[in-house]
């Protein structure tokens, strides 16, 4: 009888076993997981729009302003504007703006699989922003073999040199303009934070950020004919749509309530001003000598000073003297609906001008002009409409600049 008792039980173990092994892939599957061939490419939009946008907007913040001395920051002597910067900064950068690349990428991945052009394209105008970003900062990246990890098992991708990058970005932007299909709205559009929706402003931004890369090559007109390619946008805008106001921008304009605000918008005042940043002292000159009407959009006065002061880069802190420098105003640059932009009408009107200027476009040194003071009104118009702190900017003070 013990004898048929222990056989049940060696039976019973042997069975439970053998369930066990045989489903257990679907036993250890989570089934709140979403496979990411289940979903739309929509599906992907706002994160990849939303955080991609917050870790350009507080690099921005943290080191462009202070390497180009528009801003100064803190009080230690380890700070950006003295060139000291650390590794873990560049790390974050680097591991941030490859993150939301390869969300883009897999966007494009979905699409093409869904034979949804317009996300294809959109997909595309993303990745090639977060790249360009990339080799802009660190040169040499993994691009031709970035982001085939997961299908191929490709875990050491190669390193492309900086060259090879930018003709493999150039010429994504050149595929996603001729797929884009204007003559429809993306589906679930309420998920375009940029556009909602509009193909024409997503085709314009895809244009406009091709020549901010080609502008970049100026230097490589005969390897590359650049110049050649900057022509044929400025005079097919059919083939070539780009930005022509200041309604086209690439801008967030952001909520005044969470989830979507600015990512300064919970950061404390002193934190954004006096112990963060200050307006460098080469900014304040180059805006208060011509009367600028932007200075005061950007920037505050310090209580008890009557006049605008900027701060001195590359001073030690206990050398520095803050007394009276003017303060940034976060009202209208860190608040909760503060907008930011990835690139705007201005910058276009910027690099035909540079064009112009270099003879690659017919026009000579009046037309050059002609599109320098445009692209400084555009950016003035922009600002004044942005503005919580003070008077609309009058189109009189506009066309003085």
């Amino acid at each position: 009888m013990k004898r048929n008792i222990y056989l049940l039980f060696a039976l019973w173990v042997f069975s439970a076993n053998v369930g066990c092994t045989t489903n257990f892939d679907e036993i250890n599957r989570n089934p709140n997981e979403i496979d990411e061939g289940a979903i739309s490419p929509t599906g992907m939009l706002q994160e990849t729009l939303y955080t991609g946008a917050e870790v350009l907007l507080y690099r921005t913040w943290q080191l462009n302003g202070e390497l180009i001395q528009y801003t100064v920051s803190g009080t230690g002597n380890n700070s950006y504007h003295r060139y000291v910067i650390t590794n873990s900064v560049m790390e974050s950068a680097w591991s941030n703006l490859f993150k939301w690349a390869a969300n883009a990428e897999a966007m494009r991945r979905l699409a093409v699989d869904q034979q949804n052009v317009n996300c294809e394209a959109v997909a595309i105008t993303l990745k090639t922003l977060y790249l360009s970003n990339l080799t802009d900062m660190f040169g040499e990246i993994p691009c031709s073999e970035a982001f085939r990890g997961s299908g191929e098992n490709l875990t050491k991708p190669r390193f492309d040199t900086q060259r090879a990058v930018y003709e493999q970005l150039l010429a994504d932007l050149e595929y996603a303009n001729s797929i884009y299909d204007t003559s429809v709205a993306m589906s679930s559009a309420q998920r375009d934070l940029l556009y909602g929706g509009d193909m024409m402003k997503w085709r314009k931004f895809n244009n406009s950020l091709y020549l901010r890369l080609l502008m970049r090559l100026s230097n490589r007109d005969r390897e590359m004919g650049i110049a050649a390619r900057v022509r044929a946008v400025f005079e097919d805008s059919a083939e070539w749509p780009v930005f022509t106001s200041n309604d086209d921008n690439a801008t967030f304009y952001y909520d005044e309530v969470n989830p979507f605000v600015n990512y300064f918008g919970n950061i404390l005042e002193s934190a954004f001003t006096t112990t963060g940043r200050r307006p460098a002292e080469q900014i304040i000159g180059m805006m208060d000598a011509p009367g600028d009407p932007r200075i005061s959009i950007w920037f505050k006065q310090a209580s008890g000073y009557d006049g605008w002061k900027g701060a001195e880069s590359g001073k030690e802190a206990q050398e520095s003297d803050n007394s009276g420098v003017s303060l940034l105003n976060k009202a209208n640059l860190g608040d909760y609906a503060s907008p930011y932009s990835h690139m705007k009408y201005d910058e276009v009107l910027f690099i035909f001008a540079e064009a112009i200027k270099r003879g690659w476009i017919d026009g000579g040194d009046a037309l050059a002009e002609q599109y320098y003071n445009d692209a400084v009104r555009a950016s003035i118009r922009f600002w004044s409409d942005v503005n919580k702190t003070g008077n609309p900017v009058s189109e009189s003070t506009v066309e003085r600049f």
